[in-house]
């Protein structure tokens, strides 16, 4: 019992940690909770991609199994394009607690 307990309250942190990875913004949640479940929030945000490669990106993940309506993908690809799209910062890595993240020009 104490090893679920354990799993759950590694998982949630995960979840709290993984969640201020990305950009707030509306979908914010809904990349979280589709995305984060087989990926760190960096490989899904380190580099920018159109709405159309979001969109094919989002396809091959459906393809490997991922279960979304298409409400969530909607919403997910827009919030990828708005926020990790042409034009839109770089993503910077998460340093580890202690360590300033490094800035870019």
């Amino acid at each position: 019992m104490g090893g679920l307990l354990a799993a759950v309250a590694i998982s949630g942190a995960g979840t709290a940690q993984a969640q201020s990875a990305l950009r707030p913004g509306a979908g914010q949640a809904t990349v979280q909770r589709l995305c984060a479940t087989c990926h760190t929030l960096d490989n899904v945000t380190r580099r920018n991609h159109t709405s159309d490669e979001w969109d094919a990106i989002l396809g091959r993940m459906i393809d490997r199994g991922l279960i979304a309506t298409d409400d969530q993908l909607d919403d997910a690809a827009a919030y990828l394009t708005r926020n990790y799209g042409p034009g839109s910062p770089k993503a910077v890595a998460a340093a580890p607690a202690g360590v300033p993240a490094k800035k870019t020009r």
